[in-house]
C-alpha cells in the first residue's frame, strides 16, 4: 500500500489543478489502494465477547469438548473430568472479566469510548430513537420517516441571517502592519504531525476514510494533502465532500417521542479536520501572541479547562468576601449558543482582528453554505438538505472565532464567566 502510493509523482499529477480536482484525484487513489490492499473481514453471526481472554476461550472450548465426550461415553470418569473443566472455565471467565473491567476503568482518560461502550452493553434497556411525533401529531415508526423528521428539526434550529443591523465592533489589534496574521502555508511535515496526533478509533465521515488508514500511509499521503490544503486556502474553496456530515441523533432528556429532545452529533471528514486544526493552531497562536483573548477565557485553549476557570472564580469570590465586599453571582447560559451565531458577525469579527487573506477566505468557505447530509443511524437511506445552514460541529475554527467574539465584543459585559460554555 505504501509502495503503491510512493510511486505516484504527486507534483506532476496535481499540477495546474484546482483544490476540488486535486482532492478528487487523491480520493480516487485512496479508494484504489483500499480496494487493492485492505482485506475484507467476514462478519460473524455472533459478536465476540471482548472481556474473554485467549486462555478463557481455550478453557471454554476444552469444557465443551469434555461435555461431548461424556455424552458419548456416559462414564463417571469423563463426567468428573468435565466438571473439573467446567470449574476451571468459570474461574478463568471471572478472572478475565475482572481484568478487562479494571483495564478499561484504568484507561478511561485515554479511551473513554471503550468504557462507555461496555457500560451500554450491560444495560437491560438499550437506547433507541423514536417512535417520533410528527408535525401533524401522528406517531412515526418507519425508520426513514423518523430520519426525515429529525432532519427537519435539526435544520430548523439554525439561524437564518438578518444582516441589516449589525453591532459596531472595535478593532482590537494594535500591532504593526507586518505583524498581521499572514498567509498559512501548509507543509507535509505539518500534515504528518497532525495525522500522528489522531486517534485511530475515531469514526470516519461521509468520505469513509478512517484515521487508522491515514496513520498507516502518513508519509505517503502528507505530500498530496499539503498541496490540496494550500490550494484550498488560496482559492477560498473547500471540496464539497468535506462539508458533508453523517448525523447521529443522541437522546438528551424528556420524551423520546419528540425530535427536540435529541441532539445531532456529526461525523465529518477526517481530512477536513486536519485542515481545521492547522488553521486553528495558526489563528490561536496569533491571538495569544497579540493578547487578543480575554484572560478570563478558559475553554478551547491549552492548559485551560472548566477546572481552572472554577479555581480562578473561587479565588476572586473568596478574596471579595475576605475584603468584606458584597458579592452577587449570576449564572448565565446561552441557549443553543453555537447554533445561533450569525455568520456575518463572525466574518466581520475576524476582519477586525486582521484575520485576512487566504486564512479568512478558507475559513469563511468552511462554515458557510454547508451541505448537511443527515444520514441517521436509524435509516438506511440518505436525506440531503442543501440550504443555508449553520453546523457548528463541522469546523473547530468556528468555536475559536465565536469564543473570541464573545470575549472581545462590546456587547458582552466585562465580567468573568463561571463556565467557558
Amino acid at each position: 500500500m505504501r509502495e503503491y502510493l510512493a510511486k505516484i509523482d504527486w507534483n506532476k499529477t496535481l499540477k495546474n489543478k484546482t483544490a476540488t480536482e486535486c482532492w478528487n484525484i487523491l480520493r480516487s487513489e485512496i479508494d484504489c489502494v483500499v480496494d487493492k490492499f485492505v482485506p475484507l473481514k467476514k462478519q460473524g453471526k455472533r459478536s465476540k465477547k471482548k472481556h474473554l481472554s485467549k486462555e478463557a476461550i481455550r478453557k471454554i472450548k476444552y469444557k465443551q469438548m469434555m461435555w461431548k465426550r461424556y455424552r458419548h461415553t456416559g462414564s463417571e470418569e469423563d463426567y468428573s473430568i468435565y466438571k473439573e473443566a467446567l470449574n476451571q472455565a468459570r474461574a478463568e471467565i471471572r478472572n478475565s472479566k475482572r481484568s478487562y473491567e479494571q483495564n478499561i476503568a484504568f484507561n478511561i482518560k485515554h479511551d473513554s469510548k471503550s468504557f462507555y461502550a461496555y457500560v451500554r452493553s450491560k444495560q437491560k434497556v438499550q437506547d433507541k430513537v423514536g417512535p417520533l411525533e410528527g408535525s401533524d401529531g401522528n406517531i412515526i415508526t418507519e425508520r426513514f420517516l423518523m430520519a426525515e423528521n429529525l432532519n427537519e428539526y435539526f435544520s430548523s434550529v439554525f439561524t437564518r441571517e438578518d444582516i441589516s443591523i449589525l453591532p459596531v465592533l472595535e478593532t482590537k489589534f494594535e500591532g504593526r502592519e507586518f505583524d498581521y496574521l499572514g498567509q498559512l502555508i501548509v507543509t507535509p511535515t505539518m500534515v504528518a504531525m497532525k495525522i500522528r496526533d489522531m486517534k485511530d478509533n475515531k469514526s470516519p465521515g461521509v468520505d469513509g476514510i478512517p484515521p487508522k488508514l491515514l496513520l498507516e500511509i502518513v508519509e505517503q499521503i502528507s505530500i498530496p494533502l499539503a498541496t490540496v490544503f494550500n490550494l484550498s486556502l488560496e482559492e477560498g474553496i473547500v471540496p464539497l465532500e468535506w462539508k458533508k456530515a453523517n448525523i447521529i441523533p443522541l437522546f438528551k432528556k424528556g420524551s423520546r417521542n419528540k425530535s427536540e429532545n435529541y441532539r445531532p452529533v456529526s461525523l465529518t471528514s477526517m481530512i477536513c479536520k486536519l485542515l481545521e486544526r492547522l488553521i486553528k493552531d495558526h489563528l490561536v497562536d496569533f491571538l495569544v501572541k497579540n493578547k487578543l483573548i480575554n484572560p478570563s477565557q478558559h475553554g478551547f485553549f491549552k492548559a485551560r479547562s472548566c477546572l481552572t476557570n472554577m479555581l480562578c472564580f473561587l479565588e476572586d469570590v473568596t478574596k471579595w468576601v475576605d475584603e468584606g465586599s458584597p458579592v452577587d453571582i449570576i449564572y448565565l447560559d446561552l441557549k443553543k449558543a453555537f447554533d445561533d451565531w450569525i455568520e456575518k458577525w463572525l466574518i466581520d469579527r475576524r476582519q477586525r482582528v486582521v484575520v485576512d487573506g487566504e486564512v479568512l477566505s478558507g475559513s469563511v468557505e468552511s462554515i458557510t453554505q454547508i451541505c448537511l447530509s443527515a444520514r441517521s443511524v436509524i435509516a438506511d437511506l440518505c436525506c440531503t438538505f442543501v440550504e443555508h445552514f449553520r453546523l457548528s460541529q463541522v469546523i473547530h475554527l468556528t468555536v475559536i472565532v465565536s469564543t473570541y467574539f464573545l470575549c472581545s465584543s462590546s456587547l458582552v459585559p466585562n465580567v468573568r464567566p463561571v463556565s467557558p460554555m
